[in-house]
């Protein structure tokens, strides 16, 4: 059956029809993949999603969180557009929820839930992260 799960640390898992899963990470190599597609620089990327993001941006986007798994667990690049449409079709005859698209890309700019966060190095002049507006469904 066609699903989808939303894990930690903005990853996801998406189950297509034939059983096949199918993981992705939003994350800053996503994000720069993306830009680097696009030959975007980051005000342009905040432009892009902040605005009124094209549906194929967010297609492309996913794309990328996917493509980061794949390439971290050495996997063969076989998921595409085409299949992705086709799981986001499928998903929503299955499920009878529109809108599993703008779930995922809110994943994406969602925050963590962080126990008490701690000062440290790593917080770079008080930068925490790059956060992507939230889409309205």
């Amino acid at each position: 059956m066609t699903g989808l799960e939303l894990l930690p640390r903005k990853a996801f898992e998406l189950t297509l029809s034939d059983g096949t899963k199918v993981q992705g990470q939003f994350g800053t190599w996503a994000l720069s993949r993306f830009g680097q597609k696009r030959k975007l620089g980051l005000n342009d990327l905040m432009a892009v999603f902040s605005e009124n993001p094209q549906l194929s941006d967010m297609i492309d986007f996913v794309l990328c969180a996917v493509e980061y798994k794949e390439r971290q667990t050495g996997l063969p690049a076989t998921f595409n557009d085409l299949k992705f449409a086709q799981w986001i079709d499928d998903y929503t005859a299955a499920t009878g929820e529109p809108g599993v698209l703008m779930v995922l890309f809110n994943h994406a700019s969602r925050e963590e839930d962080k126990p008490d966060e701690k000062k440290s190095q790593d917080n770079l002049a008080g930068v925490n992260s790059l956060e992507l507006p939230a889409v309205q469904e």
